[in-house]
């Protein structure tokens, strides 16, 4: 590879502690779910455009391949069979893509495939929950269960794919933590374990619950 060599993974993780921190200051300027994922791309592709690296990223345009970055939203990603989820759900599927997603530029198969089958090399799904209350654990629908669907995606992808790399971002502004539920956090412990590839960071008022435990703050 030409270029400077971009290390995606220090990257992806230093915009999202820097975003999570200025989330907190001034939580209202994001109003939209839409507004988070605008921003935390921002972080995470500032400096990457201008530069030679850009070069060496390819997408095929029929005969013509154009030069493109690795940082995309919406970001399409296989996930297989999506009926055994959260606690057996059915009425809530997994969705097709990422939020945010980096493309594994160095895999095998990347130059081979189109936009909607490219490999993933690190991939981020974001929530945003504007109220205090919570729907049941138990029950299939809401916010919880959402986050927790892409809790399940993610750790599907990263044993289809070992390189890869997951954040699951929950934003609760008006959320403290002594009220957050302790039984979302033993199930958010108990699906994530020891992992060191997936990761979960719940963004409370003035607290930031991260999973694994060994990270907290």
């Amino acid at each position: 590879m030409k270029g400077e060599e971009i290390d995606w993974f220090t990257k992806v993780r230093d915009a999202i502690e820097k975003f999570m921190k200025e989330f907190q200051k001034y939580p209202y300027v994001y109003v939209y779910e839409g507004d988070i994922q605008a921003m935390l791309y921002y972080l995470i592709s500032r400096g990457v455009n201008n530069s030679d690296w850009l070069t060496e990223t390819l997408i095929s345009c029929g005969d013509d391949p154009k030069r493109t970055t690795p940082v995309h939203n919406q970001v399409a990603v296989n996930i297989g069979n999506t009926k055994d989820h959260v606690n057996g759900s059915k009425h809530l599927k997994l969705k097709n893509h990422f939020d945010i997603g980096i493309w594994d530029t160095e895999h095998s198969d990347f130059q081979s495939k189109d936009y909607r089958e490219k490999p993933v090399l690190i991939g981020i799904e974001i929530k945003y929950h504007w109220s205090k209350k919570f729907m049941r654990i138990s029950e299939n629908h809401g916010t919880i269960h959402k986050y927790l669907a892409d809790l399940d995606k993610l750790l599907r992808i990263k044993n289809m794919n070992k390189k890869f790399v997951g954040y699951a971002l929950w934003f609760l502004p008006k959320m403290d933590n002594i009220s957050f539920p302790e039984q979302i956090v033993g199930y958010v412990k108990g699906k994530i374990g020891n992992s060191k590839k997936i990761f979960s960071y719940i963004v409370l008022k003035k607290h930031i619950l991260k999973f694994p435990c060994d990270q907290s703050s």
